[in-house]
């Protein structure tokens, strides 16, 4: 396909998700949902030092406290409670980061599926679901890890085609860039496993197919690995630099001053605790009812005004729809196991879903936004000629879905009839 058409499509995708989740991006200037216990530890990284305890690794907030420092934070800002003015912060400088990552994540989405030849109007079409969900458009808007984390799962996954059809200078280039995404993916979230996993699976599949020689094997996978392991090593050295003042981490752990036995003994205390996580919560929900959204998230309220986290119904549906109707159908139609991108995006499905579906911690919505984006990937490589004949009216259902949630993504006053009709009990 010729490269400047290709180009206008992906440069139209990308304007549109830059637009709707930096349009309003300071609006409501208040804390919302996670923004309170990130606010504490980007306080904390810049300014106390207080030792901190999450069930997160802490490098996606070391990067939002990084650029806060950068842009002269006095760390005065109050992160008590959801609602809580922002006087001494900039909105804008605390939600850039998730904001620009979200954006990048359908780009990243337009350009796997146009690597394995798929057309240009089913790649659009299931990039643009990412654009115009409209969970990942609030989550993109808020200070927090899903964004960035869904941006270094889906690199990864593009680095590690890229490592299979370069050579020399190039080669190293992808391999370290993979291994720097997949170790930034494991340090937002322990669920960023997935990253690694899905690299080696690609290796696997590709060395299988190929014949590659067993010593470029054992050097791909080398390289991936130890720079994942330095970022993340290097993440945690971060992280016990800036908080040696006492905190209320001490009741996990305390930093000792010899940084293996602080690492091993707190990412024991990380293991325990996120397993413990068994007490119900008004919004948390269970993974097999996650398609269907029967308990969105509350994010802020003010007035006539409420933040929920809420899918685009004709992504959440569609895309399920679609995505339980061509897993049996096409995944395995062919003889033998050819590296096409419906089983590797079927495997990162499976990968990111099925844990967490047997995990007795409780857990909450936004939870399918992993498994959603790489089903998109697999819908879109099994579902090309159907898409292609129908471009049109799904790209308007996509956008329909996105205005009629568009209230709760950005907080607009909406009189009572609109609440009143939302299938959903929201407070306003």
């Amino acid at each position: 396909m010729p490269r400047t058409k290709r180009w206008i499509w992906a440069t139209l995708l990308l304007c549109i998700s830059l637009s709707v989740r930096l349009a309003f991006l300071d609006s409501p200037n208040e804390l919302i949902l996670d923004e309170v216990h990130w606010g504490k530890f980007v306080t904390a990284y810049t300014h106390t030092g207080s030792n901190l305890f999450d069930v997160h690794p802490p490098h996606g907030k070391l990067l939002v406290a990084a650029l806060l420092k950068i842009t002269g934070y006095n760390g005065e800002q109050s992160f008590e409670r959801i609602g809580t003015p922002l006087t001494h912060v900039s909105a804008l400088t605390i939600r850039i980061l998730p904001a620009l990552a979200g954006s990048l994540v359908p780009l990243v989405l337009f350009l796997i599926s146009l690597h394995f030849g798929i057309s240009l109007e089913t790649a659009f079409l299931f990039s643009l679901c990412s654009a115009l969900d409209n969970a990942l458009v609030l989550q993109s808007r808020v200070m927090g890890l899903y964004p960035m984390l869904l941006l270094a799962l889906v690199s990864s996954l593009y680095f590690s085609l890229k490592i299979q059809e370069t050579e020399g200078a190039k080669k190293i280039l992808f391999l370290s860039a993979c291994g720097i995404a997949c170790g930034f993916a494991v340090g937002f979230q322990f669920m960023g496993i997935t990253a690694p996993a899905v690299f080696f699976f690609v290796l696997i599949v590709y060395w299988s197919k190929t014949a590659t020689p067993l010593k470029e094997f054992l050097f791909q996978a080398a390289t991936v690995s130890l720079t994942a392991l330095a970022v993340y090593l290097v993440g945690w050295w971060i992280h016990f630099w800036l908080l040696p003042n006492p905190g209320f981490g001490d009741a996990f752990y305390r930093n000792s001053g010899n940084f293996w036995t602080d690492l091993f003994e707190l990412h024991r205390h990380m293991f325990r605790y996120s397993a413990s996580l068994t007490t119900s919560h008004p919004d948390a929900s269970l993974a097999w009812s996650w398609l269907f959204m029967t308990k969105p998230i509350f994010y802020w309220h003010a007035p006539g005004r409420s933040l929920y986290f809420l899918g685009n119904p004709a992504v959440w549906w569609g895309v399920t729809f679609l995505f339980v109707w061509n897993v049996g159908k096409e995944c395995f139609k062919k003889n033998g196991f050819e590296p096409d991108l419906s089983k590797i995006a079927l495997f990162a499905v499976m990968l990111s879903y099925v844990p967490l579906a047997v995990m007795s911690r409780v857990l909450f919505l936004y939870h399918f936004l992993t498994p959603l984006t790489y089903a998109q990937l697999f819908v879109g490589a099994t579902a090309d000629a159907y898409t292609k004949k129908n471009f049109f009216w799904m790209v308007a259902l996509i956008l329909i879905g996105f205005l009629y949630l568009s209230p709760v993504t950005y907080g607009f006053s909406m009189p009572h009839w609109y609440w009143d009709y939302l299938p959903w009990k929201l407070a306003h």
